[in-house]
């Protein structure tokens, strides 16, 4: 009920003031403007924060209460790693994701995926799931999403936390185009004959420009009853050698919009780079001659975004991003040799912090928050997965897998179920095969 009168409110706002841009008013103004600058749906999005403050704090307080209780029987729990049958010969990054829902009364759901790119061509998907009803975690299956024979890049997916309704970007190498892809199940897809999947052209790109990675994230909206979409991918120009940021939404069951973020000479977006506050999405990437961007979208058009220069003190390759309740976590690699750095924003002070978390580490990170609000980095080094965790300001690194030529495309997620709260770390093998290590 508080949440469908926050939805009305919203709704009644309909503040439409246009983004202040500097000179355009008098000093004595500004505030004035700055105050009107928040969108009646980012008061909607701030109001939603408070209002799941209490249940945060309570998981957050019931999750260190468990934790400590299976620390005082083991100072380290070992990771287990399986490895995922039918999935030989990959190529290029696993992608994962995992959902969890509480339906209330002891009742609950949780879904985890791993979509990733066929050697042969093509692209597929592996799940699995559990519930109350059957707690242990299902067998993971196997399904085609799209089975064309031309190489796949820029993976990226998504689970929607109301159903486990799964989603999926990527790019056709064949064509340079961004592609996306959601399951309708029942053979009803269009991707292939007798296909699960529904697949789609996004942006279709001319001679001389080419998609080149991708970012998907989804959040329920409860004033469409439906899932909006959010998409961020960059997009290269050979003839000018410029790089753009663009950016591609779909509200329920309306049309595609698309339109530009940022025009720049290079950049570089990871599958992990793409995070929600609120309905809002927001995007970190390593920017040539810039460092570490941040990208807010504010609205109410489509290429109404805020960029900040986080790190300009490095070149970055690539960057992941992950948000909870009043802070946003970036995991960046940079320099050379590539070390691995942690940035956070801190919602109620206003600022980033920076630290290095590790050194003389691969080109793959991923990060996500646990139920108690802990960071996670997943991350590659000495050929090998590991896993970097923060509690208390202090970072602690530990592998993940030991067995030698993985951690190859590797995506981490936290099963934040509140008996379980651990981290699952998927990546591949030298032969393709895709392994899940468990904390």
């Amino acid at each position: 009920m508080l949440r469908d009168g926050l939805e009305a409110q919203g709704a009644g706002l309909g503040i439409g003031v246009a983004k202040r841009r500097c000179g355009d008013d008098e000093p004595g103004e500004r505030v004035l403007n700055a105050a009107l600058a928040i969108s009646g749906r980012t008061w909607l999005d701030l109001g939603k924060h408070f209002i799941n403050f209490g249940e945060t704090m309570l998981k957050i307080l019931q999750t260190t209460t468990l934790a400590a209780i299976l620390l005082a029987g083991s100072n380290a729990m070992a990771w287990s790693t399986t490895t995922i049958s039918g999935t030989g010969w990959t190529v290029g990054k696993s992608v994962q994701r995992y959902a969890w829902r509480d339906l209330g009364g002891g009742a609950w759901q949780k879904w985890n995926n791993v979509a990733f790119a066929q050697n042969s061509g093509g692209l597929s998907i592996a799940r699995r799931s559990a519930s109350n009803t059957s707690s242990a975690w299902s067998s993971w299956t196997v399904e085609d999403i799209d089975t064309t024979t031309h190489d796949i890049v820029g993976v990226s997916g998504a689970i929607g936390d109301r159903d486990g309704a799964e989603f999926v970007s990527y790019v056709d190498e064949s064509t340079d185009d961004l592609m996306f892809a959601r399951r309708v199940g029942s053979g009803a897809g269009n991707c292939f004959s007798g296909s699960n999947w529904d697949c789609v052209t996004l942006v279709s790109t001319p001679a001389g420009q080419r998609v080149i990675e991708s970012s998907i994230g989804v959040v329920y909206d409860t004033s469409i009853q439906d899932y909006a979409i959010h998409i961020v991918y960059h997009r290269y120009n050979d003839s000018t050698g410029q790089s753009s940021l663009g950016y591609a939404r779909k509200l329920g069951g309306a049309a595609w919009s698309t339109a530009s973020i940022r025009n720049t000479a290079f950049l570089t977006l990871g599958p992990d780079a793409l995070a929600m506050v609120g309905y809002s999405p927001v995007v970190a990437y390593g920017e040539s001659g810039q460092g570490l961007q941040v990208s807010e979208f504010q609205g109410p058009a489509m290429g109404d975004w805020d960029t900040t220069t986080v790190d300009s003190t490095v070149s970055v390759s690539y960057a992941a991003m992950d948000t909870s309740l009043l802070t946003r976590e970036v995991a960046y690699l940079s320099g050379a040799p590539v070390s691995l750095k942690a940035a956070r924003y801190n919602w109620v002070v206003g600022s980033w912090s920076k630290t290095t978390v590790d050194t003389g580490v691969e080109n793959e990170v991923s990060v996500a928050f646990d139920g108690s609000g802990d960071p996670h980095i997943g991350y590659k080094k000495g050929g090998l997965p590991r896993r970097a965790k923060q509690v208390s300001g202090v970072w602690s690194t530990e592998t993940a897998d030991s067995t030698s030529s993985t951690g190859y495309g590797l995506s981490l997620q936290i099963d934040t179920q509140l008996a379980v709260d651990k981290a699952i770390l998927v990546h591949s093998n030298g032969f393709g095969s895709v392994r899940v290590s468990t904390e």
